[in-house]
């Protein structure tokens, strides 16, 4: 018929067609899903939000736009800013 032992093989065990189980799985482009997904934890440093880019250095976070760094946080709760600082509520 054609088909090899190891194209048999990779046929063994199937119980419904198999065009339609490759058509049920999510692009790796845009993908969306139903239910809960769950996505494995990542050791991300850096995050880009729009102009801004948060970075973490060591026990620090730095917020920074344009390339430079606008107000750091240390592991200490000390903040550090460049320019004035308003308060909004109760400080």
């Amino acid at each position: 018929t054609g088909v090899t032992d190891t194209e048999f093989d990779y046929l063994d065990g199937v119980t419904s067609n198999i065009q339609t189980q490759m058509d049920l799985k999510s692009p790796l482009a845009s993908p969306t899903f139903t239910g809960t997904a769950t996505i494995p934890t990542a050791a991300i440093t850096t995050v880009d939000l729009g102009d801004w880019t948060v970075t973490q250095t060591g026990t620090e976070l730095r917020f920074a736009t344009g390339g430079t760094v606008k107000m750091k946080l240390d592991a200490s709760g000390n903040l550090t800013v460049v320019g004035n600082v308003t308060g909004f509520g109760t400080i």
